[in-house]
């Protein structure tokens, strides 16, 4: 990654909880706004989540030597790059009956992806549109299991998949 030393990067803490839009979580303290350069590294006391929407700079997630988790339930807009990096994670939390949970991201620039950006389990729980009994879990745009249906685009994927059972 080629670093702009003229540009000020907020490193996520978590020292106060796990709210993305808490400014007491990044050092230095502030809310991410549209200018933010941010780091999630993995030395942090609360893992970030993002509930509803957040438009930042730049974002680079993991590089260090231990994981770093990033959870968006909601959506993020990088007007730059995102970096997922080795060690980095994006992800959404749990669903259950319904589809409250969806990781929606918006990339102005450069992707690029050497960590996870993992949705796996994520989807209904023993519910959802493909959903047509236990053991026969649905996919949306891929490949469900057993008697599952799929639905919906794997090119352009909008929805959680359907379980096939409870936890």
């Amino acid at each position: 990654s080629n670093w702009l030393f003229g540009e000020a990067w907020h490193t996520w803490v978590g020292t106060n909880s796990a709210v993305f839009t808490n400014a007491n979580n990044w050092i230095p303290a502030g809310v991410p706004d549209s200018v933010a350069h941010l780091l999630v590294d993995g030395f942090y006391s609360n893992a970030p989540i993002l509930s509803g929407t957040a438009t930042v700079m730049r974002m680079m997630v993991g590089g260090g030597v231990t994981t770093a988790t990033l959870t968006v339930n909601g959506q993020l807009t990088m007007l730059g790059d995102l970096e997922v990096l080795t060690n980095g994670t994006i992800t959404h939390s749990a669903n259950t009956s319904s589809e409250t949970n969806k990781l929606n991201l918006i990339v102005g620039s450069n992707l690029t992806v050497s960590g996870a950006i993992n949705v796996d389990n994520k989807g209904y729980l023993a519910s959802g549109p493909g959903y047509v009994g236990y053991y026969s879990g649905s996919s949306y745009g891929g490949q469900g299991s057993g008697k599952g249906l799929t639905y919906g685009s794997i090119t352009a994927p909008t929805n959680c998949g359907s379980g096939s059972r409870e936890a």
